[in-house]
Order: C-alpha cells, then structure tokens, then sequence
C-alpha cells in the first residue's frame, strides 16, 4: 500500500511469476489512480519455490483526491486483517503530510478492526460509526 500513483502495481507485478509481457496487475501510463480495487494473485507453492502460498494483494492508493479519508481507514483495517506482511510503498522520501496523513488512517484502522475483533461485530458496521 502507499499514496496513489507509486507503482504499487509495477512492484507487485515483479514479485509475481507472469508469461512475457503478460502482467498480473493492471498498471497505468497516466497521472490518474489506476487501481480502483483490490485485487489479488495466488501464487502456489510449486510457482515459488516454497512450501507456503503466498497471495499478493495490490490496493488502491491512498490519499487520491476523488475519495474520502475515511475510505483510506477502512481499506487499511481490511488490508490489515488479511494480511500477515503490509508493505508501503512510496516514491520519495516520506515528508510530514504524508507521515500525518499514513498516521491517522493507521490509527482510525486500527481502532476500527480491533473494535471488530474485540467486540465480535461486523467490520462495516464497526468502520460506519467513524
């Protein structure tokens, strides 16, 4: 995860086993966010040479001007809850604004899916009081 337009995508699609040219994740060539939804790959322990599955799940970027702060909660106390390693993803070095803005919507899903967890209630119901 990390603010839109950071390669997000681009990361994500050198991580996965792809045929040439044929690439998992969609990635864009313009300044608009490309990735709109969570998506996600399975990639099976005869593909990586493991012995564990390893699912790899691109998100929206966060911050983007056509959505609300509240969405960026939200999509982190999900990512959060799926997820056992979160990446962040950032273009350059993280300034003030962006270590406030990560902060906040770290701490609202946080909040958010340790009261769902605690409490036994829905996720959506839990992350609609904020």
């Amino acid at each position: 995860m990390g603010p839109y337009r950071t390669g997000k995508s681009f990361l994500l699609d050198q991580l996965a086993p792809h045929d040439d040219g044929v690439y998992p994740f969609k990635v864009g060539d313009t300044v608009q966010p490309e990735t709109e939804e969570v998506s996600l790959v399975i990639v099976p322990p005869c593909a990586s040479n493991s012995s564990e599955t390893l699912v790899l799940l691109d998100s929206p970027g966060l911050f983007a001007p056509n959505r609300a702060a509240v969405f960026d909660s939200q999509l982190l106390a999900v990512l959060n809850l799926l997820s056992s390693v979160v990446m962040y993803n950032s273009m350059n070095i993280m300034d003030r604004s962006a270590i406030e803005k990560l902060s906040y919507a770290v701490e609202t899903g946080t909040g958010c899916a340790g009261a769902a967890v605690c409490r036994g209630d829905g996720l959506r119901r839990c992350c609609a009081s904020m």
